[in-house]
C-alpha cells in the first residue's frame, strides 16, 4: 500500500495510520487556542523518512506580537504532535498573510 497521505506506525498489536488530515486538524486546533491568531490554513509534508514538516498560513490580530506568537506556536505544535502521536516535527514554518484590525468598541 502507498502511505503518501500519512504515516504508518506498527507494533506487535497491529498498525496505525495517522493521516496528513489528522495532523492538519491537530495543528489547526492548537493555533485556534491562541487568541491573537485567526484564519489558519495548514499543510503537512512528509518525506520518505516520515519527517513531519508543518506549513501554516494565518492572519493575526493587530495587537499581536508576531515574533512571540510564532515562537509559542512552533513550540506548542511540536510538543502537541509529539505527545499525541509520538512523531517528531522537523519544522514548523509560519507565514503571516494578514493583520486583522481590532473591532472598535463603541462606548455610550
Amino acid at each position: 500500500m502507498d502511505y503518501k497521505n500519512g504515516i504508518l506506525l506498527e507494533n506487535s498489536n497491529g498498525k496505525l495510520l495517522i493521516t496528513k488530515d489528522t495532523l492538519e486538524n491537530l495543528v489547526n486546533s492548537v493555533v485556534k487556542g491562541f487568541e491573537s491568531a485567526e484564519n489558519v490554513t495548514t499543510r503537512i509534508e512528509l518525506d520518505k523518512e516520515n519527517n513531519v514538516r508543518v506549513f501554516i498560513n494565518l492572519s493575526v490580530k493587530e495587537n499581536a506580537i508576531i515574533k512571540e506568537l510564532s515562537t509559542n506556536l512552533q513550540n506548542k505544535i511540536k510538543t502537541t504532535i509529539k505527545k499525541t502521536s509520538d512523531l517528531e516535527v522537523k519544522e514548523v514554518n509560519i507565514k503571516v498573510k494578514d493583520i486583522e484590525p481590532m473591532q472598535n468598541i463603541v462606548q455610550e
